[in-house]
């Protein structure tokens, strides 16, 4: 975002936003901002409005919720980024508070037992399906090759997008079932006639009234220093600054 003070400002506001869309339709001049977003060297974003090539899709996050949430290990890893309570969300001050997804806070108990009774598949899908029927439209974010430094340019073209569309009041939430399930990606790869490449993201865009944001750790949190010797193609930098992050698998959806 570096040279762009647009997109600079934008950072403190954009979040994503979990609730139904208003079914409203992106203007043209607006969309063409979205699809012409300067993204890494590889990678590549696509944005469908055709109800023939979203049915597909709808029924391909489908199946990955079905997929998924049989999953003990996914579920227990999703319940463990969602803080229920003001309490939990002051003690981690990151993850997924029920504000941000439209709820209201509840104690950690009652929050995990509710996610144990009533969120499945079947209820899991009926949202998204909703979901995805109110957003103006969907996007992919696509990568030529499904390699480490692919990853890291798929992320650092997708700030830039999430960024603009925070500019222009659009809203973003993930989808990302048939991009995280093996066998779905191919699916959604052949759907999309990409050839060789990987669909990496999938989200839906539209407008809706603010959500909450999640909170924010602060910087010294998530920087870590060692005093290591550098040879002089490191700019001069005398210490090595490492990002410190909580293992994560997953983007959480609900």
């Amino acid at each position: 975002v570096a040279g762009d003070n647009n997109l600079f400002q934008a950072i403190s506001r954009r979040h994503t936003n979990r609730r139904e869309y208003d079914k409203q339709q992106i203007p043209a001049a607006d969309l063409k901002k979205i699809e012409s977003v300067p993204t890494e060297e590889g990678v590549t974003s696509l944005v469908l409005t055709e109800s023939g090539a979203i049915e597909e899709i709808i029924e391909l996050v489908r199946e990955g919720n079905r997929i998924q949430m049989n999953d003990d290990a996914f579920m227990d890893e999703i319940t463990s980024w969602i803080r229920f309570s003001d309490s939990e969300e002051e003690s981690h001050l990151d993850g997924l508070t029920s504000r941000a997804m439209g709820r209201s806070p509840a104690p950690g108990w009652l929050g995990r037992l509710f996610m144990r009774i009533f969120v499945g598949a079947k209820s899991q899908s009926k949202t998204d399906e909703k979901n995805i029927r109110s957003s103006s439209a969907l996007m992919v974010v696509i990568s030529e090759n499904n390699d480490k430094k692919s990853w890291i340019d798929i992320g650092r073209s997708f700030e830039r997008i999430t960024l603009t569309l925070t500019t222009l009041e659009i809203e973003n939430a993930h989808l990302n079932q048939p991009c995280e399930v093996p066998e779905l990606k191919n699916r959604l790869q052949q759907h999309l006639a990409l050839g060789s490449a990987h669909p990496q993201l999938l989200l839906r865009i539209g407008y809706a009234e603010p959500l909450p944001r999640s909170p924010r750790r602060p910087v010294q949190q998530v920087l870590m220093k060692s005093s290591r010797n550098h040879n002089s193609d490191n700019r001069g930098y005398n210490d090595e600054i490492r990002i410190r992050q909580r293992p994560r698998k997953t983007f959480c959806r609900f």
